[in-house]
């Protein structure tokens, strides 16, 4: 049972599906969301990290988290984005299926991620349950995501 604890603070999150799944970011780290250009593919580098791009002359990583997630492959549409994140002078991309929504809410809206699910290496970018309407949304921790790679 998730247990969202009240408060009168509201956040900004941008809602994405990966694999029919609701995922969600804090917008504070959201730069720009862009279709999906060539990406150049880096040697050496783990499987889920689909290589680098060009962005008005700065080089990003770009992270597929389809891969990070063990997730079927799947082949871009015209629904795929590429959300670039940035925080802190760190820059990614994250590839996603599809960009849902903006939507606030208030932290009797969010709970943290039980322990059973933390431990799970799949998910370890997320750090808790977002409920918009009817909806269920995990939210990726951008500081994990920033970190990893």
């Amino acid at each position: 049972m998730f247990k969202f604890t009240p408060s009168e603070e509201k956040n900004e999150f941008l809602g994405f599906l990966v694999d029919k799944e609701y995922y969600s970011i804090g917008i504070e780290n959201v730069q720009e969301i862009i279709t999906v250009p060539p990406i150049t593919r880096v040697p050496n580098t783990p499987r889920y990290v689909e290589g680098a791009l060009n962005l008005r002359g700065k080089v990003i990583k770009i992270v597929n988290i389809r891969k990070k997630l063990e997730l079927p492959f799947k082949h871009y549409d015209g629904n795929t984005r590429i959300i670039i994140l940035n925080a802190k002078n760190i820059t990614i991309g994250i590839i996603v299926d599809q960009i849902l929504e903006v939507f606030k809410v208030d932290k009797d809206n969010k709970a943290e991620l039980p322990k059973l699910f933390r431990n799970e290496s799949k998910i370890g970018y997320a750090d808790k349950i977002i409920r918009n309407g009817e909806k269920l949304y995990i939210n990726f921790d951008f500081n994990k995501i920033s970190v990893e790679v």
